[in-house]
């Protein structure tokens, strides 16, 4: 999975996708390269930011060839993807449940998403700006990239079709709605920074001067709900580290349609990783690694791991105790028992614990 953050299923799905599109036929002189190839050099490229002529070595393929055929694989990876994964709402019930999100979530209530832009670098002097709307699971809902990076990012969202549409009221947005424990209606709003313009559908922040108390409280909450964006842009690049580089090609239809691909392949992992498993397969897998887990969990990782359980409330302050006074391997193993035996929820839990405090552990798992 590091070397192209993909697991095996999912690189062959996507490989059958983006085949009709990108498959090329033997000659007389040589033999194509094949689809499987084209894909892995590009996911390559893009989870390192590697240049060609190093990719060029790696795969015993031409500097010339891969400069050719990457931003065509990107092209067709946003093609196929874009309808299913990176669709934007366009009905009111769409929008609500982007709405639920954010107030389940980050309790900010109507509030349609956290907006901002990313610089991208390219071939100096140059960069582009990708303008991107998240939800609250770090999805991306509407991106759009190319414009210049001298551009702020309110004269960037000015030119977007996003935009035009909420300022012509077709995107269909929910109607004004109470809030809850109010009964004054508030319009649906997207959350941004004072960066953009404050509208009748774009929330930004009171300026920081001289602020009431009840001022500086909604800016945090705010700020909280406009940081899903900034998350979202950092998971980007450090999962596709291309964007922790220049990309050094010169023709900026092909660098939009990498980003394009970028932001595709990060929903399209979002939601098969989060839906890979139905509840049975979510406790089996953790049933699988059991002993690793058990052998490998360092004692600092499993006392926070107890205290974020049981603030999470899924072990309670005796099983916490119990497990926290018994020798590590023995209270690993009964942590690990416990959360089982209370379902998938609390299993995600545990995965998801792990996943922050020992990164390395979680990939040797293969936890996911």
């Amino acid at each position: 999975m590091d070397f192209a953050r993909l697991f095996p299923v999912q690189f062959h799905t996507l490989k059958e996708l983006i085949t009709p599109l990108i498959q090329r036929e033997n000659t007389n002189y040589r033999d194509c390269i094949s689809v499987g190839e084209r894909l892995m050099v590009t996911l390559r490229f893009l989870a390192t930011g590697e240049s060609f002529r190093s990719l060029s070595d790696q795969f015993r393929v031409g500097v010339s060839t891969i400069r050719q055929f990457v931003p065509e694989t990107c092209t067709a990876i946003y093609e196929v993807l874009k309808e299913k994964y990176l669709k934007c709402p366009d009905t009111v019930e769409e929008w609500q449940q982007v709405a639920d999100g954010f107030q389940a979530q980050w309790d900010f209530p109507n509030c349609l998403g956290a907006l901002d832009g990313k610089h991208i670098n390219t071939r100096p002097p140059f960069s582009m700006v990708l303008m991107a709307l998240v939800d609250s699971n770090y999805k991306y809902l509407n991106v759009d990239v190319g414009c210049n990076g001298r551009i702020s990012d309110g004269g960037v969202f000015g030119g977007c079709s996003l935009q035009d549409a909420l300022e012509n009221r077709t995107s269909n947005i929910p109607a004004p709605a109470p809030p809850p424990a109010s009964d004054q209606a508030v319009c649906y709003s997207i959350v941004a920074d004072e960066a953009f313009p404050l509208k009748e559908y774009l929330m930004t922040p009171y300026p920081n001067q001289r602020l009431a108390v009840e001022q500086r409280i909604f800016n945090y909450r705010l700020s909280r709900a406009r940081r899903v964006v900034e998350n979202a842009f950092g998971i980007l690049a450090n999962r596709f580290r291309v964007f922790l580089t220049s990309i050094n090609i010169q023709d900026t239809a092909k660098v939009e349609g990498i980003v394009l691909a970028c932001c595709a392949l990060h929903n399209f992992l979002l939601t098969e990783n989060s839906s890979s498993f139905n509840n049975t397969d979510l406790m089996d897998w953790l049933l699988s690694v059991r002993t690793e887990f058990i052998q490998r969990v360092s004692p600092t990782v499993l006392n926070v791991l107890l205290d974020k359980l049981f603030e999470s409330e899924v072990i309670s302050e005796s099983e916490m105790t119990s497990a926290r006074t018994k020798p590590k391997h023995d209270g690993a193993r009964e942590v690990v028992d416990a959360v089982r035996n209370k379902g998938a929820a609390a299993s995600r839990v545990l995965i998801n614990a792990l996943r922050e405090l020992d990164p390395y552990l979680y990939r040797k798992l293969n936890l996911r």
